[in-house]
């Protein structure tokens, strides 16, 4: 019998024990050998008729693959399995987000084979299973597989259409849509003693959000998840019928409660639902990811996964119709609404029709989207200085005593001057000094001695100075 424990690792796990398979010993070496996933393999989190659907998503799918009063939308866990050690009696995996373990979480299990259920789609991931027995500590080495990136369906005891409608990008790939932030399905009345455990310790749902008619159906006072669980209960907006819809200024003030509601950081995680999680939830789903930014077909997908859940099949709704038909109409509703792309026609018709504030919007895009990527900082360009001009030296004069007075013209974009001296004609322990000035007094020179002259003006790039082509040199012998 299968046993569901729930653990987190970064995202958040759970993880099943199986039997496991007869103990085989391993080489002298004590390596364990991983028989599954195998190294670099490639793991779906669905099966069946949902992960066709998913993987080959065409507009109105579901109808060739939903089977009526059926759930066929359960997630696959990842089963991983390797050969025992004789003589263990415990074996860890650890399972991580990168190769070096970092935050990597380890469970123990008597067996040599375990399930993990809830591991986000699209996501590479490193594991490794060690454990200890007479002959010493045995490891597998790291190993890794990556998930296939399709919709995150969700299993949650008793409750029914359970998905994340995060995982999917936006803003051209730069921006993704944050698993773990809402997820949706139907009605929680119902819900299991593990099923609330999953929600709350695993998915950590904060807000309980209920788009039930409490005049109509069965709404309770208190979130069934629990009095520590925030509830909201607001009639929800449905399609864009003209009495229920989006369309219908009767509802707008409604409309406006229910997306502000994921304006709030302190709401999140959100779980929203109806009573079966297709038509009042995948309105307000769609209207959120369609501010997000979410791709027309990944929005229609999500819609239609609830066709494969028997809380939102059982009705007997055609699901080619209702998705060609009301959720078409909603969706056509807001590409006619203004002359932007639907993203920008959902924000204004948020503006302009339900008065939510430019604040708000990004604030919703703030709590469900990763983080733009920081930019690459551009180097700073150098400030563009032009070379100063060749000096030219108009004298040079021994004409007080043991001094020599060197006058040039001024060199054009100088900011000041640079006079060299020295008595070797090669410049060697040549002296140095810096002027604004277009004469200079070189003091304390040698009588009788022959000295060279040179001067080049500099400009200045910051503060690092920028120098033009010396003088031709100058030669006075000191006199006097």
């Amino acid at each position: 019998m299968k046993k569901v424990l729930s653990i987190l690792l970064s995202l958040t796990l759970v993880v099943g024990l199986l039997v496991g398979m007869p103990a085989i010993d391993t080489k002298a070496d004590g390596t364990i050998t991983v028989t599954a996933p195998v190294n670099g393999a490639q793991v779906d989190l669905l099966s069946g008729n949902i992960l066709e659907f998913s993987k080959n998503y065409q507009l109105g799918r579901a109808k060739e693959l939903y089977k009526r009063r059926s759930d066929t939308y359960f997630p696959a866990p990842v089963a991983f399995s390797w050969n025992a050690v004789s003589g263990a009696n415990e074996y860890f995996i650890s399972i991580a987000t990168n190769s070096n373990m970092t935050g990597a979480i380890s469970y123990g299990t008597a067996t040599n084979s375990i399930e993990v259920e809830d591991l986000n789609p699209g996501q590479k991931y490193y594991y490794k299973v060690t454990c200890k027995a007479s002959g010493g500590n045995f490891g597998s080495g790291i190993k890794s597989f990556t998930t296939t990136d399709l919709p995150k369906t969700i299993s949650v005891d008793k409750v029914g259409n359970t998905r994340d409608i995060g995982g999917r990008y936006v803003n051209g790939g730069k921006q993704k849509v944050r698993y773990g932030r809402v997820i949706r399905g139907a009605n929680v009345n119902d819900i299991s003693d593990e099923g609330r455990a999953k929600l709350l310790n695993v998915y950590g749902i904060k807000m309980d959000f209920d788009l039930r008619d409490k005049s109509k159906e069965s709404v309770p006072d208190v979130s069934p998840l629990g009095s520590n669980t925030k509830f909201v209960n607001i009639k929800g907006v449905e399609y864009n019928s003209s009495e229920k819809g989006i369309g219908n200024p009767n509802n707008y003030d409604r409309a406006r409660s229910e997306i502000l509601l994921f304006a709030d950081p302190s709401n999140f995680p959100i779980y929203v639902h109806c009573q079966i999680g297709r038509d009042r939830t995948g309105t307000i789903c769609f209207l959120i990811e369609s501010l997000l930014g979410m791709d027309d077909l990944d929005m229609f997908r999500d819609y239609e996964l609830s066709y494969f859940s028997n809380a939102a099949n059982n009705d007997l709704a055609d699901p080619d119709a209702t998705t060609n038909g009301a959720f078409a109409r909603m969706v056509n509703y807001l590409r006619n609404y203004s002359d932007g792309n639907l993203q920008q026609n959902t924000e204004k018709y948020m503006k302009q029709e339900l008065g939510i504030t430019d604040a708000q919007i990004q604030a919703i895009k703030d709590n469900m989207l990763t983080p733009l990527p920081k930019p690459t900082p551009k180097p700073t360009p150098a400030p563009t200085v032009k070379t100063p001009g060749k000096v030219s030296i108009k004298s040079a004069k021994n004409s007080k005593k043991k001094i020599v007075v060197v006058k040039y013209k001024k060199a054009t974009n100088a900011k000041g001057y640079q006079v060299w001296w020295a008595t070797s004609k090669k410049f060697k322990k040549a002296k140095k000094k810096f002027t604004s000035k277009t004469t200079y007094k070189i003091k304390k020179l040698k009588k009788k001695k022959k000295y060279y002259i040179k001067v080049r003006a500099y400009n200045l790039n910051g503060n690092t100075k920028v120098y033009g082509a010396f003088s031709k040199v100058k030669k006075v012998k000191i006199k006097k």
